[in-house]
């Protein structure tokens, strides 16, 4: 591995237990995506990333880390990530060399899944 990515994981690992200890310190039952929020402020207080960035991270996060399984799963059926979806799906057929074909057939059945099925009743299959 490079120097930039041994010293980045290294900064994000000590920016999750200070995390963490400012946690137990507050009394905060933190998820993980409020300790991820709470990772992204540690590392721009320590100028290791923008504050814009940091901040437009937090507010996801913290959004996440606030609401229930079914809005979670609303947000999913909405269509907000079905490109996002069918390009990690392409993707994977690509790596596994499946062809042209099967890409297709794969596809045209995800696009089918996506407009006609839950996420409630898809999680469950994994």
């Amino acid at each position: 591995m490079s120097k930039f990515f041994d010293e980045t994981m290294e900064s994000l690992l000590q920016a999750v237990e200070i995390a963490k200890t400012r946690a137990k310190k507050e009394e905060h039952n933190m998820n993980g995506y409020i300790m991820r929020a709470e990772t992204y402020k540690i590392l721009a207080e320590r100028g290791q990333i923008p504050v814009e960035e940091a901040d437009k991270m937090r507010a996801v996060y913290a959004f996440l880390g606030t609401i229930e399984k079914d809005q979670l799963y609303a947000l999913f059926d909405s269509g907000a990530f079905n490109s996002i979806v069918k390009g990690y799906v392409k993707l994977a057929l690509r790596e596994t060399e499946a062809g042209e074909e099967m890409t297709e057939k794969v596809l045209d059945e995800l696009r089918h899944l996506l407009d006609t099925t839950r996420a409630a009743e898809v999680e469950s299959c994994v």
